[in-house]
């Protein structure tokens, strides 16, 4: 039984179409796979600064009455790890950021552009006087929020984490 030349054609083509959409899934993986490994660093990295941030807590609370000084200084003087495994927005020198927030008149999730993830609750009372006007809380606070964020930019795709730690006296 001889084929003829359109039944040749018709199973080139589906043959054709078969290849067209193993290729565009193992691409789409890929670029999946690398979003992952991403996220999967950073989210490590944020941990880790998290960490650091709970520890430099617990260095500060041995002296109560300046806790949030000390605190504040140490957390000033941090440096965010070095990754090579991400690349930063165009501009940045860094993939992460720390803020500390010492400002009760600061409204963090609207001036940090935190509003877009829903998750970040920032507390503005940080003396816990009731009265969202003191400039500088580091004498006295009782909590200071901390932010911690990553941006990248994979395959030309701005990404960001945000994390925020509220670090008290212990």
């Amino acid at each position: 039984m001889a084929l003829t030349l359109l039944e040749m054609t018709v199973g080139v083509s589906i043959v054709a179409v078969g290849t067209l959409a193993v290729t565009s899934t193992t691409l789409a993986n890929d670029r999946i796979d690398a979003e992952t490994r991403d996220l999967l660093a950073a989210r490590a990295a944020v941990a880790s600064v998290c960490d650091e941030v709970h520890a430099a807590s617990r260095r500060a609370a041995a002296d109560r009455a300046d806790w949030a000084r000390a605190l504040a200084t140490d957390l000033d003087a941090f440096e965010p790890p070095t990754t090579d495994a991400l690349a930063p927005w165009p501009g940045a020198t860094s993939v992460y950021e720390l803020v500390v927030v010492t400002d009760e008149r600061t409204d963090p999730v609207r001036d940090l552009e935190l509003a877009k993830d829903s998750r970040a609750f920032v507390p503005r009372d940080l003396d816990g006087d009731g009265v969202l006007e003191t400039r500088d809380v580091r004498g006295w606070a009782n909590l200071l929020p901390v932010v911690v964020r990553a941006r990248w930019e994979t395959e030309g795709v701005r990404r960001e984490l945000v994390q925020v730690v509220l670090a008290v006296p212990h």
